[in-house]
């Protein structure tokens, strides 16, 4: 998995507190993350940049889906060599029910 590190926090308008910037180390690689929404869903994405990603769902210019059911905490993510073994990843854990989304996203690398 690729590493990180924290930055100065952000604060989201739809978080009760500081969310930190992740520096990614290579920006090639891609990145799935697993946000958990307001009203307790999940929405599972992939992406480059997993600050601007969430920043963009928090800011209401996501996915469709993170603009109907705002965004309150990123779950986690993990890092992937290429999209093609994120898309996949992504297929895999869409196909979860929601019980075992939440098992896997246990595993996930946290902000701190």
């Amino acid at each position: 998995m690729q590493r990180i590190t924290a930055a100065a926090p952000v604060f989201s308008p739809h978080t009760p507190g500081p969310v930190h910037c992740l520096t990614m180390m290579k920006r090639n690689n891609w990145f799935l993350y697993i946000i958990e929404c307001t009203d307790g869903s999940l929405y599972t994405g992939i992406t480059v940049d997993v600050e601007a990603r969430y920043a963009a769902h928090c800011a209401g210019s996501g996915a469709r889906y993170t603009r109907a059911h705002p965004p309150h905490r990123l779950l986690g993510f993990e890092s992937h060599p290429d999209r093609s073994s994120a898309t996949k990843a992504e297929y895999r854990i869409k196909r979860l029910s929601a019980a075992k989304k939440r098992q896997y996203a246990a595993t996930l690398q946290r902000l701190s």
